[in-house]
């Protein structure tokens, strides 16, 4: 959770989502985050409210995880934290994909320029050799 919110209303709710919340970390995260921001506005309008108060605007936290996994509620929210964590990846993997071209890709235009690469230490002892 991004704001770590001071109310221990608050903090407990999102505590009780957490705990049965079964997805990857930073799509777990996301909710979270989302989730605080609009229990923060609940609080803020209704001052004095329980823990009875945010079961009723927003479920029981089973209630709520059940509402991100179906058609529920707040399915939307889960479905963005999804298509968040997709994109995250997707980055991630072109990422790597990049640096390994142009690591392949070093490697063959030395090779074809017929010059050699000598990684070593500063003993002199030769670790790889191109």
């Amino acid at each position: 959770m991004a704001k770590k919110t001071l109310d221990p209303l608050v903090s407990k709710y999102l505590r009780e989502v957490s705990d049965g919340l079964v997805c990857p970390k930073a799509r777990k995260k996301y909710v979270l985050d989302e989730l605080e921001t609009l229990i923060d506005d609940f609080v803020r309008d209704n001052p004095g409210c329980g823990i009875e108060d945010l079961r009723g605007e927003f479920g029981t936290p089973e209630k709520f995880r059940e509402g991100l996994e179906t058609d529920g509620e707040y399915a939307e929210l889960y479905e963005k934290a999804k298509k968040k964590t997709r994109i995250m990846t997707v980055v991630a993997v072109l990422l790597a994909l990049l640096l390994v071209f142009a690591i392949i890709s070093i490697v063959i235009i030395i090779h074809e320029l017929g010059g050699t690469v000598t990684i070593s230490d500063v003993y002199g002892v030769t670790y790889w050799e191109l």
